[in-house]
């Protein structure tokens, strides 16, 4: 018995390459990794080439098509888990390149060779509550060593031992340095739940030039650039949404893709939530039209993208080319490394990474439960609370009160959220109004970064985002040292607050 690149397959050489592969999954019984005698196959278990997607028989066998170039790879079923490696990542999968990849500065796949006779994986019963909580990580992006000590101790050391049954880094894992890998998946581990990654933009080998082969170090590494995992009653989709062509690249899924997507669904149960994953929002998507054919008839859709280093969201329709029953929600999660770790350090020696739509730094945490979702928000280093900021003066006339707009940047609200404020314990609360535009927070302190260090604090520039709520102060307010209390509550029912002190002259 020979192991090809992965420790959770476990591979039996005999004879020439063939166009078709056939295996196992069984049960692994006692974590060997080898099907031994007792040991049953698992039924019903999809395993998937990246196009065509089949499911196990009753002795836990499949077979399917292989070329050259090929990923298989199973897809975790609930109640049971792949082997993960020392890093918390799936092992789920065989890599099949009999020349391996090209040469490249950051290496691809070592020559596998012939097609094994049989390419098992093995599962584990795995204990999933229908409540689960998940992390989400957008854009973690070191593009040296130093960013990856910002990104253990500003974002990781909080969550070492957190409650989640597992989390996912939504691309650019790095800053092009693809050496970076290992050290920042290493970093990741130490939280503890099993990690899945999405290819990013900077993940991609930058010396091809086609995207066919982009992605050979990811593979090395990771394994398919998309897949699909269940638990509970969620079943993720992991995309590969970054397209090289050249020396550019732009939001695209292919034809192959496409299809193992549509090919993956028909065997998810239509009262399952599905969430996709991505790194690339998809409303930028070229086929993006094609994708939404696929999911029209889905009930249970939850999207989460990242990349844009800012924090949006979006209920689509019709207007947007969706033509589902209900809006797609779009979740664009914003980066843990904020603009690229810069900024002003704290006592501590991190850069406080402020995103240009004011939003601090942070990851998001979705709540699952069975097939309803829910997240919330989480700012590195700062209290579970902290979820916005209010723009108002230090001091008002008490006679220019009225044509006084306050501000408030609620980070992870959207259109569904209502924002209500209140100046003393005894006054009314007043609504806000939505909009879409920079953030005076943002503004003001772009201009402190910039007379720091304009060449850093250029990452950082504000931009128009669409969670900011204004509303005037009332008129002719008693004069002295007020408080001005604001209240938020999002889209799943969550109220949030926050508290400004303000002076009436």
């Amino acid at each position: 018995m020979v192991r090809y690149g992965v420790l959770a397959v476990l591979v039996s050489v005999c004879g020439a390459a063939a166009d078709v592969a056939r295996g196992r999954v069984f049960h692994d019984t006692n974590g060997n990794g080898v099907m031994d005698n007792g040991e049953r196959g698992v039924k019903d278990v999809s395993v998937s080439n990246g196009h065509e997607v089949v499911e196990t028989d009753g002795k836990g066998r499949y077979e399917l098509p292989v070329g050259d170039d090929t990923v298989l790879f199973v897809i975790k079923p609930s109640g049971w888990i792949t082997v993960l490696n020392d890093d918390r990542i799936s092992q789920g999968y065989y890599l099949h390149k009999p020349a391996g990849s090209p040469e490249t500065k950051y290496p691809g796949v070592d020559p596998t060779g012939p097609l094994p006779e049989s390419v098992d994986f093995p599962l584990s019963t795995h204990r999933e509550p229908d409540r689960f909580d998940a992390l989400l990580f957008g854009d973690p992006q070191p593009y040296d060593e130093e960013g990856v000590i910002h990104y253990g101790h500003d974002v990781v050391e909080e969550l070492v031992g957190a409650n989640a049954l597992f989390g996912i880094t939504l691309g650019d894992i790095v800053e092009d340095r693809l050496d970076l890998l290992d050290d920042i998946n290493t970093t990741t581990a130490r939280i503890g739940a099993p990690w899945h990654y999405v290819m990013g933009n900077h993940d991609m080998n930058k010396d091809t030039t086609t995207d066919e082969l982009a992605d050979e170090t990811f593979e090395r590494i990771y394994g398919p650039p998309y897949y699909a995992f269940n638990y509970g009653k969620m079943h993720c989709i992991v995309l590969d949404s970054v397209y090289r062509e050249g020396d550019r690249f732009h939001g695209e899924l292919g034809a192959r893709q496409l299809a193992f997507i549509e090919n993956d669904l028909a065997h998810v149960p239509d009262d399952h939530l599905v969430v996709l994953a991505m790194h690339i929002p998809m409303i930028n998507f070229k086929d993006r039209d094609a994708l939404y054919a696929i999911l029209q008839d889905r009930s249970h859709l939850f999207m989460v993208a990242a990349h844009w280093h800012s924090i949006e969201q979006f209920y689509l329709g019709q207007d947007d080319g969706w033509q589902g029953e209900k809006p797609l929600h779009l979740y664009v999660a914003g980066a843990t490394c904020g603009p690229f770790w810069t900024g002003s350090r704290d006592a501590a020696g991190i850069p406080h990474s402020t995103m240009g739509d004011g939003s601090p730094n942070g990851y998001s945490v979705m709540s699952v439960d069975e097939n309803e979702y829910s997240f919330r928000y989480k700012a590195a280093r700062r209290p579970a609370d902290y979820q916005m900021t209010i723009s108002a003066p230090e001091m008002v006339a008490a006679t220019q009160a009225g044509a006084t707009e306050i501000v408030v940047n609620v980070f992870a609200a959207s259109e569904r959220a209502t924002v209500e404020m209140r100046l003393g314990e005894d006054g009314t609360w007043t609504s806000m109004t939505r909009w879409r535009g920079l953030d005076p927070f943002a503004i003001a302190f772009h201009q402190r970064e910039m007379a720091r260090d304009p060449e850093e604090a250029k990452w950082g520039k504000p931009k128009e985002h669409n969670h900011l709520w204004k509303a005037a102060l009332p008129a002719n307010p008693p004069a002295g040292m007020t408080v001005l209390y604001v209240r938020a509550v999002d889209a799943f029912g969550a109220t949030h607050t926050g508290r400004r002190l303000i002076r009436i002259e």
